[in-house]
């Protein structure tokens, strides 16, 4: 019984699927800093709203 030789074509599409699945995975971990950042900032500025209001 001979086996069939996987072309370059399979071996293209398999590394395509591979790339493209860990794709979303970058983007959902860059997604995860700006949040980060952004719930970091929000605490920066509700500590200068703060502090205006204690100088006053």
């Amino acid at each position: 019984m001979k086996r069939k030789r996987k072309g370059s074509f399979h071996n293209k599409m398999i590394q395509f699927s591979y790339e493209h699945r860990t794709v979303p995975n970058a983007f959902n971990e860059l997604r995860k800093s700006v949040e980060e950042v952004n719930n970091m900032l929000n605490k920066l500025s509700e500590k200068d709203k703060k502090k205006e209001k204690q100088k006053k």
